[in-house]
């Protein structure tokens, strides 16, 4: 079975998406158990919501703008208006667990799978989860014990050693997969190793390959994630500017339409094109993403999503439990808050290429619960995380004489 999605996004239109076999499989599984309806419901920019009002899109609109992007990039779709991405393997074969994908076929599973693991509430959520998890031993037992993959374990732990809150969404999607195994073991197998291959490399695969064919899926895998990383890019760019407070507008539509004139720009090399959007990445960083504002609602929810763990993780005591409990939307969902008679120092501090470990022994969890309890968890959020790139870290220090949470 082959599904055509179809989404309309504002300035865009309606954009079509055509899932090959193993990725209609993937969706309707995510459909079956919820999370398409979840990702439908959940704001993209999660916290960030309650400071900036407007920026309502949801996480579905983005997965379908990468997917109806991706489908423009199609070596058969010549009748769309663009020139097909040429040579970057999109058409071709690739193989996991003797079973065939098309390129374009990986990346739209890495679209679905990737997406499907963000809570409610996003990296301010799974931030909070993270955290707990470290400092909870039988929590952190049971989630490691329910990924099967030896490979995927020791990726659960990396993620943990580094506090890495921009990839944690993606243990909870291996997480969610291992819980539908009963559903069609051979299905979820497939997956693991499609999510595997994006995640953490081609070494960490089960079917043993030559050298020369390893080679060859490096490269594969290296020309996937730049295509998928630019479609994330772009489509963030785009949503995220259309609905924010942004002075800018970010013009996708004549990008579409000029396709062959830019595809070149926008996948190969470092040119002006791809310098502009990182600027305008940046800029969104700064003003949206981490703003004073934003940094301040990140950490009245972590706090308040740390307290919701700690009360209800005495009644998860296994696998199943820890599912319902991730599942239960209202664990995670934002609360619209008030901060009052606050005084707030926000900080930028560039990461210096190299040193990034030296930081990281500075600058973390540690540091963050440690100044937040200095002045009394009531009266002060201390914010701290780096940008989604790595190279700067964020801080954000607020005073408050009350923490009022509104209900509407």
């Amino acid at each position: 079975m082959k599904l055509l999605l179809n989404y309309h996004v504002p300035g865009l239109g309606k954009l079509s998406a055509q899932l090959y076999e193993n990725s209609s499989a993937t969706y309707l599984l995510l459909n079956s158990n919820d999370h398409i309806k979840r990702m439908r419901n959940i704001e993209q920019l999660g916290v960030i919501h309650n400071v900036y009002e407007g920026v309502h899109h949801s996480r579905w609109e983005y997965v379908m703008t990468q997917l109806g992007l991706l489908h423009r990039l199609y070596p058969s779709d010549k009748k769309a208006g663009g020139r097909p991405l040429e040579g970057w393997g999109l058409n071709s074969d690739i193989e996991f667990l003797d079973t065939r994908f098309s390129g374009t076929e990986v990346i739209q599973i890495w679209i679905l799978l990737s997406n499907a693991g963000h809570l409610p509430g996003t990296f301010s959520s799974e931030k909070a989860l993270m955290k707990y998890i470290i400092k909870d031993s039988r929590i952190k037992e049971i989630l490691r014990n329910s990924l099967k993959d030896d490979n995927v374990k020791l990726y659960f732990d990396y993620i943990l050693e580094t506090e890495d809150i921009y990839n944690f969404n993606k243990v909870l999607s291996f997480f969610f997969l291992e819980h539908y195994r009963d559903q069609d073991p051979e299905l979820v197998d497939l997956l693991i190793e499609v999510l595997k291959f994006y995640c953490i490399g081609c070494d960490s695969l089960k079917k043993e390959v030559t050298p020369e064919k390893m080679i060859s899926l490096d490269k594969k895998r290296s020309n996937f994630l730049l295509i998928f990383n630019r479609l994330r890019q772009i489509s963030y760019l785009y949503l995220d500017s259309l609905y924010g407070p942004v002075p800018f507008d970010f013009d996708l539509p004549s990008i579409l339409v000029n396709l062959p004139d830019h595809i070149n720009d926008l996948f190969i090399g470092d040119g002006d094109l791809v310098q502009t959007l990182n600027s305008f990445d940046s800029f969104l960083s700064n003003t949206i993403y981490q703003s004073e504002k934003s940094l301040q609602a990140h950490g009245y929810h972590i706090k308040n999503v740390t307290s919701k763990i700690k009360n209800k993780s005495k009644k998860v005591n296994t696998e199943k439990e820890l599912y319902e409990f991730l599942i239960d939307n209202s664990n995670f969902e934002p609360q619209y808050t008030n901060l009052q008679k606050y005084q707030t120092i926000r900080f930028l501090l560039d990461i210096i290429p190299g040193y990034s470990k030296i930081y990281k022994k500075i600058f973390n969890f540690e540091t963050e619960d440690s100044l937040n309890k200095k002045y009394g968890s009531t009266k002060c959020i201390f914010t701290l995380e780096p940008n989604i790139k790595k190279d700067t870290y964020m801080m954000s220090l607020s005073f408050s004489e009350s923490v009022q949470i509104i209900n509407r």
